[in-house]
């Protein structure tokens, strides 16, 4: 165990007496690659799901458009509705992402990977430099472990298990990360800005940052026993409530000019506020949660424990300022909420970096054994974080419960073939297809790639009370894989059967049709056989 202990100090402490500092360009190459592995990996893995998987338009095809050349009004894309996104979240900063889109040599889907997988990216990039304010590596050895914790944060599960619906939220634990570490490393200007940009990326942002803030301001106040040791935090405590209010006066105002229904109402309290809750329902869910979510428990388990083991209440402040809101996610009537489904525990990628935090703001001057301590629990959280999920089946699997697995950090399909599907969506888009397609029923991976609503009525989802069509046309992936009940169902009934592929890619189509009466459409087509017992010949 003393062997354990000393390899441990000498790995996060430093004899200043001895060694030579890493030169500019040595540290410059460190940030680089903490940026650029996580943010090649997630760019890749966002690239497939569209590509190679078909992304859910509900949310990830939805974002992917509303971010793309937008005005100012930020306008929802149809189908989903055509009125603001401030009427379901108030967040501005998305106008400032939309003008971006304009100015970037990318088609959407590029945009939108690159600005996820920045977010992802920069949140190794913040626990990098936290992890360097706590100590100071002077070797490349060092250098590499940081890194590897970095990049290993940037992959915990509450990121893993919502990559496959990639959403913007995760830059909201980014920013407050980032404001907290500017402030207790006393850098007012830089505070000051991700404060602003937390707050504007979402109504409840300021109520995230309160929750935390209250925390801090009672241990400190409690330790000094001095207003004028917390006043500051106190402002920012205010402005983050005041602006969270605002912002819900203006996204009311939103939705009774655009008769949207409130998202407070529709995903959390329903109407009467938590008529549908019951034991049985909090029971099935709070066992959907440790079954499916041990990163989580399990990381503020281990963290709790660790503070009340050295008696240092600051360590659990980060999981603790998130019990509000898992307790309303819990009670939420929206099911997928309930379950913490895909990203909705976002706000815990902060608990996850929260030990180096916490040592930067409980010490002005770091003794050893506190950085020893918190750095310890901070590797505990990362390792966690990194393989103790996705439990309901007993399996230590770093993917997505729902969509690709380990290969979808390598792109599937080349640029040549993403260019192809690119110029069969826009003709299926445009309205090409009408004559050699008939009516269209497209899943939702078809319809992330498009860019606005259908043209018409000959274009449809694919769902089991649709209208007739004469073509289907969707994905065969592990998000909708082939033996989808609907769509075996329809083609039954209605005698698609004829069955091709995009050339080299996932998209099938099952059609009335010939591959000569496809016309523009078929020397992008092959045919491939039906898959045994699926959909019995046509009958003339």
């Amino acid at each position: 165990m003393g062997s354990e202990s000393g390899m441990f100090n000498r790995l996060f402490t430093f004899d200043s007496s001895t060694g030579k500092e890493l030169s500019g360009n040595a540290r410059l190459a460190w940030w680089l690659v903490v940026f650029l592995v996580p943010f090649q990996l997630h760019y890749n893995y966002i690239i497939n799901a569209f590509y190679h998987f078909g992304a859910p338009y509900f949310d990830a095809g939805l974002f992917c458009q509303l971010l793309w050349h937008n005005d100012w009004r930020l306008m929802n894309p149809l189908p989903r509705g055509d009125f603001s996104y401030f009427g379901v979240h108030f967040s501005p900063f998305l106008l400032l992402v939309s003008q971006l889109s304009y100015l970037l040599p990318t088609d959407s889907v590029e945009f939108f990977a690159g600005f996820i997988a920045s977010i992802y990216a920069a949140l190794a990039l913040a626990m990098f430099y936290a992890l360097q304010c706590c100590v100071r590596p002077r070797s490349h050895w060092r250098m590499l472990l940081l890194a590897l914790l970095a990049i290993g944060f940037s992959f915990n599960g509450f990121v893993a298990q919502g990559m496959w619906m990639p959403h913007f939220e995760y830059a909201i634990p980014l920013c407050i990360f980032l404001f907290l570490l500017h402030r207790a490393r006393g850098n007012t200007g830089l505070a000051i800005l991700f404060f602003v940009l937390a707050l504007s990326l979402r109504e409840d942002a300021g109520l995230h940052i309160a929750v935390i803030l209250g925390l801090l301001i009672f241990l400190r106040y409690r330790e000094q026993r001095s207003f004028h040791a917390i006043r500051k935090e106190v402002y920012f405590l205010i402005a983050a409530c005041n602006y969270s209010a605002l912002a819900w006066i203006i996204m009311s105002h939103v939705q009774a000019t655009s008769n949207v229904g409130g998202v407070l109402t529709f995903i959390y309290t329903g109407n009467p506020p938590f008529a549908h809750l019951s034991w049985t329902l909090l029971w099935d869910r709070a066992v959907h949660i440790i079954r499916e979510k041990s990163y989580l428990w399990l990381s503020m388990l281990v963290t709790l424990a660790w503070a009340w083991r050295t008696c240092n209440p600051y360590l659990a402040v980060g999981f603790v300022a998130c019990l509000p809101w898992l307790l309303i996610n819990w009670m939420a009537i929206n099911g997928n909420t309930g379950a913490l489904y895909a990203y909705y525990a976002f706000p815990f990628v902060l608990s996850m970096g929260w030990p180096v935090l916490a040592l930067l703001w409980q010490y002005p001057l770091l003794p050893p054994s506190a950085v020893r301590s918190a750095l310890g629990l901070q590797t505990i959280l990362v390792l966690t974080g990194l393989v103790l999920w996705n439990g309901y089946s007993y399996k230590l699997n770093f993917a997505p419960v729902v969509g690709a697995q380990w290969g979808s950090y390598w792109l599937q399909e080349n640029e040549t073939k993403r260019a192809l599907i690119r110029e069969f969506v826009i003709k299926l888009h445009a309205g090409e297809g009408k004559g050699a397609l008939g009516r269209v029923g497209v899943d939702q991976g078809i319809q992330s790639l498009t860019m606005g609503p259908f043209q018409g009525r000959d274009l449809q989802f694919i769902q089991p009370k649709m209208q007739s069509a004469d073509t289907l046309v969707y994905f065969t992936s592990s998000y909708q894989p082939w033996g989808n009940s609907d769509i075996i169902q329809y083609a039954r009934e209605h005698h698609l059967s004829y069955h091709y592929c995009i050339v080299g890619t996932m998209i099938c189509l099952d059609t009335i049709r010939t591959r000569e009466e496809l016309q523009e459409f078929s020397s992008m087509l092959i045919t491939v056989p039906i898959p045994a017992n699926a959909i019995p010949p046509a009958t003339k």
